[in-house]
Parts: C-alpha cells; structure tokens; sequence
C-alpha cells in the first residue's frame, strides 16, 4: 500500500496527476519525503463505515468484482499489491468518484488499464461494485 500512496504522491507533485486539493502541498518535498508520508497513511486502519451494508447491492457488487476479475490485479482480498491500491473498506463515495473518473478518462492510473475494464460499466454497476468494497 505504502508504494502505491509514495507513487500517487510522486505523480501529484510532478504534475502528471491533477488533484485540484493538493495543488502546491507537495512542492519541494524529496521523494524520502513522500516515502514517509506514504508509510505513515499505508500504517493507519481504514475508518468505521458510517453506511450500512446493504445486502442485496453488496451481492450483486461481488458477483461484479469476480465478474470483471477485480483481484487478479488488486489481490483477492482486495487489500491492493505492490503499485495497485487498496480497495477493500474504501470510502464508497471516493470509490465511485474514481472508478467514474476512469471509466470516463478523466483519470489514468501509471497506465491506462483501469480506463479498459471499466469502459462501459454503468453507473448502477459502479455503484454496487463501490458499496461492495467498502463493505468487505
């Protein structure tokens, strides 16, 4: 988790990824820098959820995840690897602002594979899939 935020930080800085709230807080921070401040989040345990699961979304959200093999890539616990993120107890509003963002290529990750899988995902879909894994 830690190498993914340290990576998401790197692109935030350098200008290749754009979020409007961190404009300017990461300038002339070293990449130890973002190291650490990528360890110090990647170390925190996941909010309580202030939704509740809802039974029937949260199925059909899993039968999507296996549907659209979401964790040959993010892990099968949905806890991410390596460069790819945590998905599993994500905020679920955050989750459905990105997976739209990539489904509309407003938002590419360190390459364009999630803009790929989820061309063409609707918005219920993203939905359900969002209220899943918050719910794990």
């Amino acid at each position: 988790m830690a190498q993914y935020l340290e990576l998401q930080l790197v692109l935030m800085r350098e200008g290749l990824r754009e979020v409007p709230q961190m404009a300017g807080m990461l300038k002339g921070l070293s990449d130890r820098d973002l190291g650490d401040i990528a360890a110090w989040f990647a170390a925190r345990k996941p909010p309580p959820r202030s939704v509740s699961r809802d039974a029937k979304l949260h199925a059909r959200g899993a039968a999507l995840a296996k549907a659209m093999i979401c964790g040959n890539c993010h892990g099968e616990d949905y806890r991410g690897q390596n460069h790819l993120p945590r998905l599993a107890h994500q905020r679920e509003d955050y989750l459905i602002t990105a997976l739209k963002a990539y489904r509309d290529n407003q938002r590419t990750g360190i390459d364009t594979s999630m803009n790929g899988v989820m061309h063409q995902v609707t918005d219920s879909e993203i939905r359900a899939l969002a209220h899943y894994l918050a719910h794990l």
